[in-house]
């Protein structure tokens, strides 16, 4: 059965797992800190065994999501039959539907079946991510960009996030209607992960100017990476983002990462770019209930249900 866990508890059990960073105690705890947030704990456990775990932001008596970037903490065990998979899912629906008003949720891709929580009224949202993981060469228009550079054009660095790295990054947000609020949550957050060793900025350099900078998030004990910001560019430098996507893959590969999350593949132009780049494009799931849009439902189908035996009746 599910039941609460501290946060002892949950680091002891994770431990036992290879799972993303996304479950890590420390970052989970960065990410409640930055916004003020309590995170809940939960497992579920058989004879002896853990074969889920739920880590979830609570504000108030909600489960939210405080930023973008990463997934709900999680887990199911793949051993589970589709049987045992949604009995324990309903039993965690309908614990977190009794004990919070709204829930908001960003599965992993490894989360495919969403039937419980369809079941379950919540509103679905199908997102898309691109994940390199293959040698598979580019486009060969990437090539052909590439080689109106000339030597030397660009020159990339790993380097640690700086003021240059984030302020480059926080005017593109600016630029997307960011609030200044969610931008200084956002950068404190940052600093919160780089604190933990977490975080890389992988930058393009003309001459000595900062071109752009792609803040990754670095998950070491899983060998992904994930590309979590990347701020625009001039007309001028449009062949920047593509020698920095080179860049990244030839340094993941001599580095060891076989998984390169290129965060994100929804908006058309975006998509349209990581696409040049061979890599997989993934599903994953956005998904959202509300207690009282869950009653104005079940009052409409009541209302339906009861139009239906008026009508019946006059017939």
């Amino acid at each position: 059965m599910w039941h609460k866990i501290n946060c002892t508890e949950w680091k002891l059990e994770t431990s036992k797992l290879q799972l993303p960073i996304f479950y890590d105690s420390d970052f989970l705890n960065s990410t409640a800190n930055t916004f003020n947030l309590n995170i809940d704990y939960f497992c579920f456990n058989k004879k002896g065994k853990i074969i889920a775990l739920g880590a979830f932001f609570i504000k108030g008596t909600k489960i939210v999501r405080p930023e973008n970037f990463s997934f709900t903490a999680l887990w199911f065990s793949e051993e589970l039959s589709d049987v045992a998979y949604i009995e324990i899912a309903e039993v965690l629906i309908q614990l977190l539907k009794n004990n919070y008003s709204k829930i908001s949720l960003k599965l992993n891709s490894q989360i495919s079946d969403i039937r419980p929580f369809t079941w379950a009224n919540f509103k679905i949202e199908i997102k898309y991510t691109y994940i390199k993981k293959n040698d598979l060469a580019p486009h060969y228009s990437v090539s052909k960009n590439l080689s109106k550079l000339e030597k030397d054009h660009y020159v990339f660095k790993v380097q640690e996030i700086d003021n240059n790295s984030w302020q480059i990054n926080l005017k593109f947000l600016k630029k997307l209607g960011f609030s200044i609020s969610l931008c200084s949550s956002y950068q404190l957050l940052l600093f919160e992960w780089d604190k933990i060793g977490i975080l890389k900025a992988l930058n393009v350099y003309k001459k000595k100017e900062l071109i752009c900078s792609n803040i990754v998030l670095f998950d070491k004990d899983n060998h992904k990476l994930y590309t979590i910001l990347l701020n625009s560019v001039n007309i001028e430098e449009k062949h920047a983002h593509t020698f920095l996507y080179t860049s990244i893959f030839n340094w993941c590969k001599e580095n060891g990462i076989s998984d390169i999350d290129l965060c994100g593949a929804n908006l058309k132009s975006v998509s349209k770019f990581k696409s040049y780049f061979n890599a997989d494009l993934t599903p994953y799931f956005s998904i959202s209930y509300s207690s009282i849009n869950n009653k104005l439902i079940n009052l409409k189908r009541g209302l339906k249900s009861i139009a239906k035996v008026i009508k019946s009746k006059m017939n």
